[in-house]
């Protein structure tokens, strides 16, 4: 299914990845793809953009600085009645993901990875 399938879906992304290749290869293939995207370096910054947001996933690195992105996670479902689905995106190896985190993409991916996570995610 792309991001243009069905009318009423929830479209907009939100990366978070300190690394600025990275997050802006995210942004541009999703943004591709139809995707509305935010784009954030820092997991504050993009935690305080969220208020109010209706998000179709979170792709989140791990290793952040300021705010971890276990942290990020546990202050979003605390604070958010309907969470949107998020998905790690790190080089560590995939464990067991605290509630809320629905999957991992692991780096380095491939464009078909990223966009088969996300879509699977998304909708």
């Amino acid at each position: 299914m792309s991001a243009d399938a069905s009318p009423g879906v929830r479209r907009l992304v939100l990366v978070v990845e300190d690394d600025p290749a990275i997050r802006s290869l995210v942004a541009l293939t999703l943004e591709d793809e139809g995707y509305e995207v935010l784009a954030f370096e820092d997991a504050i910054e993009a935690f305080d953009a969220l208020v109010g947001l209706e998000v179709a996933c979170v792709l989140l690195d791990i290793g952040l600085p300021a705010m971890s992105g276990h942290e990020f996670v546990a202050n979003y479902l605390a604070s958010c009645s309907d969470p949107a689905p998020v998905l790690f995106m790190s080089g560590w190896p995939a464990r067991e993901f605290p509630p809320g985190v629905v999957g991992h993409i692991r780096k380095p991916f491939t464009i078909e990875e990223l966009l088969r996570s996300v879509e699977e995610h998304s909708g």
